[in-house]
């Protein structure tokens, strides 16, 4: 019996990164929205207006109800602008409130920093446990808790790393972006004595087992500092909630396969905005 893989996070460094060449680097800023709903105007502007690390910042909302077909086509509309020089991608949901002005320059900072292409905040869910939706895929399934997540590095990685999409950093510079999507797994199985259970798994754990599939090394970080609103804030900066660890576990996964080509052609284009450093 061999032991399972550990966390591991990168070695320490400088508080200050030198972007150098990385200051050429341009953003496609999806922003998928329901409702016309947005708690995150102020950090947007931020963005766009205050402190640089991306050469140019070009934000796109969309709003739809059908939360895989917006994120896809958002993701879509990013692959289709790299011909003019987009680089990356990072989609932040409109529920998702970073802290401080520079949030995009931290969260930049620390993906050249630890040479990731897929970095991703670790937010909590809306409830009172303090369980996040960042996760150690496997059987059973095991999400991470803010008291679990205070206790380990800042940044860190694992194997079977499962991330989310509320705040989500992607270099687009390598060709596995073009096999990747986004999407909702749903099941209804039916067991020998007649009962049946129903599964459903968000579209962040299927794109998480989507990239590690296509050989992607996942991170997580609680670099930025945010809030996750809903009834009330729930923060990703502290120690908080009625769990310890996740109780609950899953003992069934929903598997789905990489696509061959995802076509931006077939997008509709959102609404874009560009602008220059």
């Amino acid at each position: 019996m061999t032991d399972a893989p550990s966390l591991s996070s990168p070695e320490p460094a400088p508080q200050i990164v030198d972007l150098g060449e990385h200051k050429q680097e341009k953003l496609f800023l999806a922003l998928p929205n329901y409702g016309n709903l947005r708690y995150n105007t102020v950090p947007l502007l931020s963005a766009v207006n205050g402190p640089k690390s991306f050469d140019a910042v070009f934000p796109a909302e969309l709003c739809s109800s059908l939360l895989a077909h917006c994120f896809n086509t958002l993701w879509a509309q990013a692959l289709a602008w790299r011909p003019q020089g987009v680089t990356h991608f990072l989609m932040l949901h409109a529920d998702v409130v970073p802290h401080e002005s520079d949030w995009l320059v931290q969260l930049h900072r620390e993906m050249v920093r630890i040479g990731a292409k897929v970095l991703s905040a670790v937010i909590p869910m809306k409830d009172t446990q303090g369980i996040t939706s960042t996760a150690i895929d496997g059987q059973p399934l095991r999400r991470f808790t803010m008291k679990g997540i205070m206790a380990l590095p800042e940044t860190f990685t694992h194997p079977d790393l499962l991330v989310n999409t509320g705040m989500l950093l992607v270099d687009l510079r390598e060709d596995w972006v073009e096999q990747i999507y986004f999407t909702v797994g749903d099941l209804i199985t039916k067991a020998a004595d007649g009962s049946y259970s129903v599964l459903a798994e968000s579209e962040d754990w299927q794109f998480s087992r989507l990239a590690r599939r296509l050989g992607v090394q996942l991170w997580a970080t609680r670099k930025v500092k945010l809030t996750h609103w809903g009834a009330h804030g729930f923060s990703n900066f502290r120690a908080w909630g009625t769990e310890a660890q996740d109780l609950e576990g899953r003992d069934q996964t929903i598997a789905v396969e990489p696509a061959a080509y995802v076509d931006p052609s077939i997008a509709a284009p959102p609404r874009l905005y560009g602008v220059e450093a």
